[in-house]
């Protein structure tokens, strides 16, 4: 490999990247490099935390950075995918109306005009997800995670003119399918990764023992949301998300990924690729 110039590349590459999942790496999380999540970073920036008798936001950054990825249509996701575009953009929304009720009058209208801008990409999204939710793959639990948000957004006085009736028929198809009662009972059960998915359908003081490194299955989002329902403050909880902030993707930008950490995909998936780069040289 040394005399052949595609094989020194190719360990220059195997290097460099090695030498940055070292930097980021954390000797008690470990390793999350994952892109930046908008949908889960809206649910960050809604956590309070009681302080001396007072609220405060406990993640601040995390609303700054959703700010600053607002798109001019007023939408927030990535352009790839409808449905992740819309999902990110009713919990930004749900992030920016509870924001602006504790906003000082100017910082009020610059979230209100940010409101109207979110609000009119979504009246036009809307109208197109049946078409998208019977011919996309489905993120994980987005059956359950839009009701979720939808409702949620309802009771902040936000409705949306859309025809809801697939959309209900999936989630109460899913809902069938699983007992709830099981996620307080056995070993840790796959619900918890959408968490944030049944806020009014289950009692959050009776998860903590279920965290590992503070987390709910290693998502911010369902994190977030245990530490928002919980009745009492979770101080490994915060931690976790703290460490999901300064140590993923975003390197401290206030973005979060949708899953931390994720150490045994990313070194496997990293090993694989460049396993197959070199049998693909070598032939």
């Amino acid at each position: 490999m040394k005399d052949n110039p595609v094989g020194v590349l190719v360990d220059m590459k195997e290097r460099s990247l090695f030498k940055s999942f070292d930097k980021s790496y954390h000797p008690t999380y470990g390793l999350g490099t994952m892109s930046g999540n908008i949908y889960d970073t809206a649910w960050i920036a809604m956590v309070r935390k009681p302080i001396e008798g007072k609220s405060v936001w406990a993640f601040p950054t995390a609303f700054q950075a959703l700010l600053q990825q607002q798109s001019h249509c007023g939408s927030w996701g990535g352009t790839t995918s409808e449905l992740d575009s819309i999902a990110s953009t009713l919990a930004a929304l749900l992030a920016l109306q509870r924001h602006a009720e504790d906003s000082y009058d100017a910082d009020r209208q610059d979230l209100n005009s940010r409101i109207l801008k979110a609000k009119a990409f979504l009246d036009a999204a809307l109208k197109g997800l049946n078409g998208l939710l019977r011919t996309c793959t489905l993120p994980v639990s987005l059956e359950l995670r839009l009701p979720a948000i939808l409702d949620l957004l309802e009771a902040e006085g936000h409705t949306f003119d859309f025809d809801r009736t697939y959309l209900n028929k999936i989630q109460s198809k899913k809902l069938s399918k699983i007992n709830l009662d099981t996620i307080f009972s056995g070993p840790q059960s796959s619900l918890l990764h959408s968490l944030e998915a049944l806020v009014g359908k289950i009692d959050f003081k009776g998860l903590a023992h279920y965290k590992v490194l503070g987390s709910m299955l290693a998502s911010p989002s369902a994190t977030a949301a245990y530490l928002m329902y919980n009745p009492v403050w979770d101080d490994e909880a915060e931690e976790y998300i703290q460490r999901a902030i300064s140590n993923g993707a975003g390197h401290g930008s206030g973005l979060v990924a949708a899953g931390y950490p994720t150490t045994v995909f990313e070194w496997a998936w990293v090993r694989f690729i460049l396993v197959v780069s070199i049998d693909l040289w070598r032939f």
